[in-house]
């Protein structure tokens, strides 16, 4: 069912772009004949795919027919989109219909134009973005510990190896206490992507490189990459925790697992049992940070004492105007800090949902929602929050 949405999608947007882009220009029948095989090859990327690469979503092609596929499906969805606005407006502006074939080219520019954009944004090196969070119970000893947050990396056909070792640069000019990667490491096989992210092996923190799985990672084969992100010095936190001591006192960190794992026993279960389960071994009174991949039940977490939630997966829904349609399917959260109050009232936490360091091939656009590195300041205050970016890539913030 899920694949097959994948393929009806483009086949409406090809009918949609012969009726709105392509009948109105009056066109010869040969005119017509190109344009309907040139959008058929254009927006069915996820055929092609499956066709000559064997697999709808992880196709083992070029990196260069994943990118100029990716942009031409692209294309092909805005200039669908540019039409039909194009076709209302000729009803109210009667003299757009004498000049088709110029708002037509038109039409086309632009959606070129905007896919490059969006393209670009998807796949270049995220920014660091420095934000503090305080807490007026964390202990003296963490105030000042700084997590490296990334989430979403995304290593597929469409990622180089370069990309990750420059994300591995940056992350280290952070001088992190510990790096935390919230899932959706990987799209493929141990044996087609762990190149690519062998660079992780680099990251520098005091504390250590922590994870927890994602649901990319069920769809790529999870077990066999677990002794993969051992071997490259990420600390996988499967309904488990670590302990950071400083002194007498204790900072535990834990992570879930995804729900479609079916470890938790129903989906209304889930986080609650899994988030007990991952602090079973937490020291007594040690300030609690959640590794989770999707951003939700956070209120159900926050009443088994987690003081704060790391998590990913909305892309910070990716495109301007479509994050509200995400949002709806991820408890109303996208992007940054929000706080949470527990159900009943016995307490909050401090969730911040990472837009993602990576973009899904199967999605590759970033519009006016850039991707980024967090470096999460922990203090000791009031609970108030403030966040800066930083603007020169490569420096430590």
């Amino acid at each position: 069912m899920f694949c097959a949405l994948f393929l009806l999608g483009p086949a409406l947007a090809w009918a949609g772009l012969q009726w709105a882009f392509t009948r109105p220009l009056g066109l010869s029948r040969r005119g017509v004949s190109v344009c309907a095989l040139a959008f058929m090859a254009a927006t069915q990327k996820f055929a092609w795919y499956r066709l000559l690469g064997g697999d709808m979503f992880v196709p083992e092609l070029p990196r260069w027919f994943i990118i100029a596929t990716d942009f031409l499906y692209s294309a092909s969805w805005m200039l669908l989109g540019f039409s039909l606005v194009l076709r209302l407006l000729e009803r109210v502006w009667k003299g757009l219909s004498a000049r088709r074939r110029v708002s037509a080219a038109a039409c086309a520019a632009l959606a070129a134009a905007f896919s490059a954009w969006g393209l670009y944004e998807g796949m270049r090196v995220p920014d660091v973005v420095s934000r503090e969070i305080a807490f007026p119970d964390l202990p003296p000893a963490f105030d000042g510990f700084r997590i490296v947050h990334l989430s979403d990396l995304h290593a597929s056909p469409a990622t180089n190896r370069a990309r990750f070792e420059e994300i591995v640069r940056r992350v280290n000019a952070c001088a992190a206490d510990c790096v935390c990667v919230t899932g959706d490491f990987v799209d493929g096989a141990p044996e087609t992507r762990a190149a690519q992210l062998e660079p992780l092996r680099g990251l520098l923190a005091k504390h250590g490189v922590y994870g927890c799985m994602g649901n990319h990672e069920i769809y790529s084969q999870y077990e066999a990459w677990r002794p993969v992100f051992a071997s490259l010095g990420v600390r996988m936190l499967d309904d488990a925790c670590a302990a950071i001591s400083r002194g007498d006192a204790r900072l535990a960190l834990g992570g879930v697992v995804e729900p479609l794992c079916g470890v938790a026993e129903s989906r209304a279960e889930w986080p609650e049992n899994e988030t007990r389960r991952a602090f079973a071994s937490a020291p007594e009174g040690a300030f609690r940070i959640l590794l989770q991949h999707r951003p939700s039940g956070a209120a159900r977490n926050a009443a088994q004492g987690v003081r704060l939630q790391l998590s990913g997966h909305t892309h910070g829904g990716a495109i301007f105007g479509l994050d509200r349609l995400v949002a709806r399917f991820n408890e109303g959260f996208l992007r940054g800090l929000r706080e949470v109050f527990a159900e009943g009232g016995s307490g909050a936490l401090t969730l911040h949902v990472s837009p993602g360091t990576g973009q899904w091939a199967g999605f590759p656009l970033r519009m006016g929602v850039p991707a980024e590195i967090t470096v999460l300041t922990l203090k000791r205050g009031d609970g108030r929050q403030s966040s800066s970016w930083r603007a020169v890539p490569g420096t430590s913030p």
